[in-house]
């Protein structure tokens, strides 16, 4: 998007949040980061699009998308979704489009939706869908994008909507067509806000867990169906999580206005060490980092126009107030930095690898083989959880060197026979060896569990997985079951354990594959009697409950 272009939508956005309607100098100080307007004027009465209309001093926009107080059930969506041969609009070309336009009140949805003859040829990967047959007798591209523009209306929704929208306007424009400004809604973003468990939220993902269809992606229409399926549910956990109008879900997954930014007072930012957080409208952390002059390096995120702040698009435009916290010395603003990402995971640090804890298992089996690795089978009869690989590994070591556990991987029959693959080393099992009697064996495998039940701790753990509440319990290093796949939230935990805490034991949420992997949400157990069978039934009720 050219210089311009980047201009003319940040204006459209400005005017919006304004009514549709504001001075013409005040458009250009928002734009220009000036605060003496008067030689931008000029430039603007050059450069603002048909979109625009100036009179005299004051400029409008022609249509204005919606109020920033407007009602999340009076707005207007468009679904949309395309397919393209690539992603430079310069040399590629859109191949299908298709839109979906929801209006208030939930009535039958209007459909848009064209393959595109494309006026160069289209790559092999393209051609081997049943679809592409059709395309040399699809709209030229003209036609296509003349009757999406007066198709779209309201909000245009879409997964990573800013791409496909920009790339539609580009392509407008170098057609010689005008291209609507619209606000838009991320569902990608929304998704990720939303559930913030479901890593990258794809729209499978989003779809999946909102209950919608879940359909193959080869084409355009099923994707943007798949979105609208979606959408009048993701706008109501929306609003359970208190978001009532248009101006609250931009600030979420939209393009929001660029609203003055609530700076600290300049004379009490100090300019020693210290760290600085980024907050959107809504109170959360965008951005956390740190500085040894922390004067400096806040006012350098504002006091150039954002039209030039290219490395930084997005987070000035987000931002609507900025805390410090000055440190005595650039090592404490270091940890203090660290610390406060661990706590808030805001969005633009950049994720550094988490991996859970290491676990030292048993298969099942009458004579068990023992592993160490990150994950346990579901039908191991035994797991410990140690900090880290190395924890495992020497854990399990040291229990080697009391017990008759089996060395080798191989799988083991009751009676022992030759050919253990250790006898190479010269070290053979003494289980293969013979030199331990079936009937002894669970005799050994109870101390061995127990001593790694007393290396690993006495603790218990709920691990959020990836894909879902996968969850795992152990406990002094027993292995106490798998919860199913269910929505067990940290409030029904709370209700479960409300009664006064037990020093003794904490369950921990273990936030999987986040900037913060044990971020806890300690929550204090103080289940009766403590009893882990009866804890694991609880849990899975409060899972039935909950999910």
């Amino acid at each position: 998007m050219g210089d311009y272009a980047a201009l003319r939508e940040r204006a459209a956005r400005f005017l919006t949040a304004a009514g549709g309607r504001a001075p013409l100098a005040d458009l250009a100080a928002h734009l220009f980061g000036t605060p003496s307007p008067g030689p931008w004027v000029g430039l603007l009465r050059q450069v603002l699009g048909p979109d625009f209309i100036i009179d005299g001093a004051e400029v409008t926009l022609a249509a204005p998308g919606p109020g920033p107080d407007t009602p999340l059930s009076a707005l207007t969506f468009t679904v949309l979704d395309i397919e393209t041969t690539g992603l430079d609009p310069a040399s590629c070309r859109p191949v299908q489009v298709s839109a979906i336009k929801l209006r208030p009140g939930g009535g039958p949805p209007a459909v848009f939706h064209s393959l595109v003859r494309p006026d160069r040829p289209v790559r092999r990967g393209i051609r081997r869908f049943s679809w592409a047959a059709e395309l040399d007798r699809a709209p030229d591209l003209k036609a296509v994008l003349a009757g999406l523009g007066e198709f779209v209306e309201g909000v245009a929704a879409g997964q990573d909507i800013r791409w496909q929208w920009e790339f539609l306007r580009s392509t407008a424009r170098r057609l010689g067509l005008a291209w609507p400004s619209l606000p838009v809604l991320d569902s990608a973003v929304l998704g990720q806000y939303l559930f913030p468990d479901l890593g990258k939220p794809s729209l499978e993902r989003v779809a999946a867990r909102v209950g919608a269809p879940v359909l193959g992606r080869d084409r355009a229409d099923r994707d943007a169906y798949m979105l609208a399926s979606a959408l009048p549910a993701l706008l109501r956990a929306a609003e359970s999580r208190g978001i009532r109008t248009w101006g609250q879900l931009e600030a979420v997954a939209g393009w929001p206005a660029l609203a003055p930014v609530r700076l600290p007072d300049p004379d009490r930012i100090p300019d020693g060490p210290g760290v600085y957080i980024l907050r959107d409208g809504l109170g959360r952390a965008l951005y956390v980092g740190k500085s040894r002059n922390l004067r400096a390096r806040v006012r350098s995120y504002f006091n150039r126009p954002p039209a030039y702040n290219r490395h930084l698009e997005g987070l000035p435009a987000l931002t609507r107030s900025v805390e410090v916290v000055p440190c005595g010395t650039e090592l404490s603003a270091l940890l203090t930095e660290g610390r406060l990402i661990a706590d808030l995971a805001p969005p633009y640090n950049r994720a550094r690898r988490v991996r859970g804890p290491a676990f030292v298992y048993r298969t099942n089996e009458p004579v068990s083989r023992w592993y160490t690795g990150r994950t346990v089978p579901p039908d191991a009869p035994f797991f410990a959880a140690f900090d880290s690989p190395q924890q495992a590994q020497a854990a399990l070591a040291s229990v080697r060197e009391r017990w008759p556990l089996p060395g080798c991987r191989r799988r083991l029959p009751l009676r022992g026979r030759p050919g253990c693959v250790l006898i190479r080393s010269g070290e053979p099992c003494r289980v293969c060896r013979g030199e331990v009697p079936a009937e002894a064996y669970p005799g050994i495998v109870a101390e061995a569990e127990a001593e790694l039940a007393r290396l690993a701790g006495s603790f218990g753990v709920i691990l959020f997985g990836a894909s879902g509440f996968e969850a795992h319990i152990w406990a002094g290093g027993a292995y106490r079951g798998w919860l199913d796949n269910a929505g067990l939230s940290a409030e029904g935990l709370r209700r479960l354990f409300g009664a006064p805490p037990d020093p003794r034991a904490t369950i921990l949420f273990w936030r999987w594959r986040r900037l913060n992997p044990a971020v806890g949400i300690p929550v204090p157990l103080n289940y009766p009697g403590a009893n882990l069978e009866e804890l694991v039934g609880a849990l899975r009720a409060v899972a039935a409950v909950s999910g």
